[in-house]
């Protein structure tokens, strides 16, 4: 009887360890606000077919507010341009950017985040890279502004091969990507590259190319003049440059 006993117990502790709040239950000072994210030109996928741009299910808006560091709005109906999160009281101000950058910082309205040297390579569409802001004092009103400029360009091959990477250079040395910061506080935001900067910046992937078959790319750049012309190496699966 006692070692039954003991096993009732130890049975009913494990019930009670299973109970736990419920996660969607909100804090007091929390509330889950929802925005319809607009742009102005365009975010960071492009669709070739309709000649459009959209947002996809995995992209997310940071934001920064009084009470609120740097929170997570995470798409939730793509169709609808719709992204979620949980704010914390009521702040008056919105500061939002895209992409999310979980070391970015702002003070004073100016943010400081980073355009990533190595981005990622795509056929026909935009990579999620291209830096968008967005300041308000109504969540009914969210609307980006782009920070850069975008360089198309056709790749045709001779021959059937699997490209990896597509490399932009400054001839003169002129930073292309890194650190950067944006007064959003100006009625027109401007990307000013900081002092940890690159003049190169390198798409990688694997991307099939069909011979005598032409594929359109795509690269985000800040806006500079490059004096001395620039430099565009591609690279393939077999270690092969062109």
């Amino acid at each position: 009887m006692k070692k039954l006993l003991i096993a009732f117990s130890a049975l009913f502790a494990c019930l009670a360890c299973t109970e736990s709040p419920d996660v969607d239950q909100l804090a007091p000072n929390q509330r889950n606000v929802t925005i319809i994210a607009k742009t102005d030109i365009s975010r960071a996928s492009y669709d070739p077919n309709t000649m459009s741009t959209r947002w996809e299910a995995t992209d997310i808006i940071g934001c920064f507010a009084e009470y609120n560091n740097n929170i997570k709005f995470k798409a939730t109906n793509i169709t609808a341009n719709e992204f979620s999160s949980l704010v914390t009281k009521d702040p008056s101000e919105f500061y939002f950017y895209f992409p999310y950058n979980r070391e970015a910082k702002m003070a004073n309205g100016v943010l400081k985040s980073e355009l990533a040297t190595t981005q990622l390579l795509r056929a026909g569409a935009y990579a999620p890279t291209i830096p968008l802001v967005a300041y308000t004092t109504s969540l009914d009103d969210v609307s980006f502004s782009n920070l850069c400029g975008v360089l198309s360009f056709n790749v045709r091959s001779n021959i059937d091969r699997i490209l990896t990477s597509f490399s932009f250079e400054s001839n003169d040395g002129s930073p292309v990507a890194g650190e950067y910061t944006v007064d959003m506080n100006q009625k027109v935001p401007t990307l000013s590259l900081g002092s940890q900067t690159s003049s190169k910046v390198t798409l990688e992937g694997n991307v099939p190319l069909t011979a005598e078959t032409d594929y359109r790319f795509y690269i985000f750049l800040p806006p500079t003049v490059h004096a001395k012309g620039f430099t565009i190496t591609l690279g393939d699966a077999k270690d092969r440059t062109f």
